[in-house]
């Protein structure tokens, strides 16, 4: 297996199957729109066993940018706009050191807020770019970059939140889909026989999931609440241990699960890797930075996996900085326990009627737990 690299170079990703994930550590983050960020440095100095970049890849297509808000519809234009950031020295260096996990978000496909239906997006070139311009694991789906692999007892996913996204602003019933019917699919099933074979998951993906159903103004899952709530039903009665970590949300947080009545697992944002940060003003269990809009942000995070004696541990930490104070501050840290049958960290986990404790919990007919 190779990685996801910048152009001319190519690094072995941790294998199928690699029997020990115990002392493995990953980075994860997204959004750049500073190719000369010290960000990049303060990553490499963690040396991870992988990087998950989650997208933005230096902001091909942002509103005021360079390139403008609209993606080029042919292959060539799209590959030529890429060349600022896969030349520029101190991404290279991160990005060419450490195997990377890379699928592009709006802003490096289409502009903000970008779906499926626009730009290069919809005539496949921004597709055909980056499956030329980044080496990569093999793509077992044909028409988006969704990949997964597996180290001892974790099964990593990556879905691609983009590609197959129908149009935001559609009507929020059976027929809309962020991952597409393809993608959704094969992302079930992993997640079944995930559950069956005693994996944990960690899930990479774009956006934010636990945020209120809104249909129009932002591509992320609020705007996809039929689909949303399917899946976290299928994660949550499979009962896999599974989080949830993604970038685009400019800001650090982290939540236990108490927050997320989407299935119920914990999650967890790292971004921006440099631009401005904001708050996320949402309530979380284990912290989250800034408390104010702040410019130049650091910010990223942080995986550390200990399985021993059948204990399988995941520790996740959250960093930033600013140009203006570049020493590092830790903003959360997470301990997780993703060993098979191991107690949930939800509160209701043990609930009694009585001196009964149940053994399952229903919304009107819908199971919600296990």
């Amino acid at each position: 297996d190779t990685v996801l690299r910048a152009s001319h170079s190519a690094q072995t990703f941790p294998g199928w199957g690699n029997t020990d994930v115990n002392g493995m550590t990953f980075a994860w983050g997204s959004c750049f729109d500073a190719y000369t960020s010290a960000v990049f440095g303060l990553i490499s100095a963690r040396n991870p066993g992988f990087i998950a970049e989650l997208g933005d890849w230096g902001y091909q297509y942002i509103s005021g940018g360079a390139n403008g808000n609209v993606s080029p519809t042919d292959v060539a234009t799209v590959r030529t706009h890429r060349e600022a950031v896969l030349t520029a020295a101190a991404p290279q260096a991160l990005f060419t050191k450490f195997p990377t996990s890379y699928t592009y978000s709006d802003c490096d496909g289409g502009g903000s807020n970008a779906d499926s239906t626009v730009g290069g997006l919809a005539t496949g070139a921004v597709q055909a770019a980056y499956r030329q311009q980044f080496a990569h694991p093999t793509l077992t789906l044909a028409n988006t970059g969704f990949r997964y692999w597996r180290i001892g007892r974790v099964l990593f996913i990556h879905t691609d939140e983009t590609t197959a996204a129908s149009a935001r602003g559609a009507a929020d019933n059976s027929s809309k889909t962020k991952l597409g019917a393809e993608q959704k699919t094969a992302f079930k099933d992993l997640i079944t026989t995930a559950s069956q074979q005693g994996w944990a998951v960690v899930w990479f993906g774009d956006g934010p999931w636990a945020v209120p159903a809104s249909v129009g103004t932002h591509n992320d899952w609020s705007a996809y609440n039929t689909e949303r709530t399917e899946l976290g039903n299928h994660i949550q009665s499979s009962g896999v241990k599974l989080v949830r970590l993604h970038g685009d949300t400019h800001a650090l947080f982290a939540d236990n699960g108490t927050n997320n009545p989407w299935g119920g697992f914990p999650y967890a944002s790292a971004a921006p890797l440099h631009t401005t940060a904001n708050p996320y003003n949402r309530p979380v269990s284990n912290g989250s930075w800034p408390t104010a809009q702040t410019n130049s942000s650091r910010q990223y995070g942080i995986g550390e996996f200990t399985d021993v004696n059948g204990d399988l541990t995941l520790t996740i930490r959250g960093y930033s900085s600013t140009n203006a104070l570049p020493t590092e501050v830790e903003r959360f840290n997470m301990v997780m326990n993703l060993a098979e049958g191991s107690a949930s960290d939800q509160p209701w986990a043990n609930l009694y009627i009585g001196d009964m404790q149940a053994s399952k919990m229903y919304l009107g007919d819908t199971q919600v737990w296990p």
